[in-house]
């Protein structure tokens, strides 16, 4: 009777708290204007990883009304659980787009999907939680190549401390200078790791690379467990929604209209944006207007779409399908981190860290509104290939050892089946295993590439400001001028959080907003 009685209460107190999350995820999707409110002082185009960021700290710092436009919904008690990843993917809470038929990789599948978060919080809602900054010489890279000066290692670091809340003490207090425990977004080191991570590690330790901590940025070369997007107080996962959208009471100066895809951008005769056209939730198109700034955070995929529309991008394309070209910018170009994708199991993925093929988005000119035309162009650069090549032949010799020789399989591909009986036909096995199963990581970047006016792939400048345009600014992953190596969800909040440093800086220095 006593154990029913514990049970009962046990599954109450759950049932309880799930229904309280969700009215949360709920009150926050509906914080929308209680008129008809249609002139705000900033608009900000999608609600993900960074969207969710600049809505917080623009609201909460100027005197200023902010609206947020996102395309998908509210997060639920699913989108809570970090192990529920691989629920997330193919269904409401993903764009569900496909890529064009490869043909360096990935020639195993037609095509193939690409997940993107459509869902406040974004892809840092459906993510699979991994935490890394990068290394500290991307930063400095995009200083010194880029002339993104405010962006080096040492300016960066300081907006990713003002984020973080890192309960790993080893990491915020004794390897740190700084304490990293007073920021927005919980992180934490998984406590009881899989036995068969811990062997792995072992194993990397035999091979003679050390265990190493990713947060210091500047030692890469080693073996580690993966901090995770994840507050180990509440068993919740650390989206950018739930850390910035839920970590303010009710915010009058703050509306977000959820399931509000925008269509594009308006502009004066003077390419001032004062406004953008979205459909709602039942397809109604509508209008609202800014009367500061719109900001677009939808991605790298959907930010150049949305400049498309807006006749900002290659002219050759837009003129091709009858959009009336409003400025000249280059090509939109993607960086893409490709991976050997074999199933749902414990896998070792050797990744490409820094891709130096290049992909395109493009609209498709029999629905331009619709999903848009992405190529990855994986591994065209042959020297792409030939180090992907290099770290699988790694990772299949290091699982030859002990203590993981017992437990490792290399399955036969079909098309592919030469084992790996001798060093040569194991290269060439693996050789069509990767043209054959290599895929994306799910890691975008550089569609908006920032950089310096002069450099003629800049397509927004070192002030977020699209050139050529006044009042629009791209703050996402679409800016990076290249991929970090590691995870962009974080890059991409520190990128949101000097983004957000930047436009109320210059609305303070033009009048009182405070």
């Amino acid at each position: 009777m006593f154990l029913n009685s514990s049970l009962t209460v046990m599954l109450l107190t759950m049932a309880h708290h799930s229904l309280f999350r969700q009215m949360e995820h709920n009150r926050i999707a509906q914080q929308a204007s209680k008129s008809n409110q249609t002139h705000f002082d900033y608009i900000i185009v999608g609600g993900g990883t960074a969207g969710c960021v600049l809505a917080h700290r623009i609201s909460s710092r100027l005197n200023a009304t902010v609206l947020l436009l996102e395309a998908g919904g509210p997060q639920s008690i699913v989108t809570d659980m970090i192990g529920n990843t691989q629920y997330l993917i193919g269904g409401e809470f993903d764009w569900n787009y496909n890529v064009q038929p490869q043909r360096y990789a990935g020639l195993a599948y037609p095509s193939f999907s690409i997940t993107r978060g459509k869902v406040l919080g974004g892809s840092s809602t459906t993510q699979w939680g991994i935490y890394n900054r990068g290394n500290s010489r991307d930063y400095d890279n995009w200083s010194e190549r880029y002339g993104l000066r405010e962006l080096a290692w040492n300016e960066a670091l300081n907006y990713f401390e003002r984020f973080e809340n890192n309960t790993d003490r080893l990491v915020s207090f004794e390897n740190d200078p700084k304490n990293r425990s007073n920021g927005l977004v919980s992180i934490s080191t998984e406590t009881k790791p899989d036995l068969l991570l811990i062997k792995f590690q072992q194993l990397m330790n035999k091979l003679g690379f050390p265990n190493i901590d990713l947060s210091n940025g500047t030692n890469q070369l080693g073996t580690t467990i993966a901090q995770m997007f994840y507050n180990d107080q509440t068993a919740i996962k650390s989206s950018t929604a739930t850390s910035y959208l839920e970590s303010q009471s009710r915010n009058n100066k703050l509306t977000i209209l959820t399931r509000s895809k925008v269509r594009r951008i308006l502009f004066d005769e003077n390419r001032r944006a004062i406004g953008v056209i979205y459909s709602d939730k039942n397809g109604q198109r509508l209008v609202q207007y800014a009367r500061r700034e719109i900001i677009l955070s939808s991605g790298p995929i959907n930010t150049p779409q949305i400049l498309m529309l807006s006749g900002i991008g290659p002219s050759d394309h837009l003129n091709e399908i009858g959009i009336p070209v409003l400025r000249e910018l280059p090509q939109w170009q993607e960086y893409w981190r490709p991976y050997a994708d074999e199933g749902y199991y414990l896998a070792v993925d050797p990744v490409l860290a820094r891709p130096r093929s290049r992909g395109t988005v493009r609209l498709n000119p029999d629905n331009i509104e619709g999903p848009p035309l992405i190529d990855p162009n994986y591994l065209a650069n042959s020297d792409d290939f030939e180090a992907l090549l290099e770290v699988t032949k790694f990772v299949v010799k290091a699982l030859q050892n002990h203590p993981l020789e017992s437990v490792s399989m290399f399955p036969s591909i079909p098309g592919c089946t030469i084992p790996c009986v001798t060093e040569h036909l194991c290269e060439t096995y693996l050789r069509c295993h990767i043209r054959k199963l290599a895929r994306s990581y799910y890691n975008f970047a550089g569609t908006a590439r920032m950089g310096l006016e002069s450099d003629p792939q800049t397509v927004v400048g070192p002030n977020f400001n699209v050139l050529g345009f006044t009042n629009l600014r791209v703050i996402d992953a679409s800016l990076m001028p290249e991929i970090p190596n590691g995870h962009i969800i974080a890059p991409t909040i520190m990128l949101a959080e000097k983004g957000s440093d930047v436009i109320i800086n210059d609305a303070l220095n033009v009048r009182n907003f405070e």
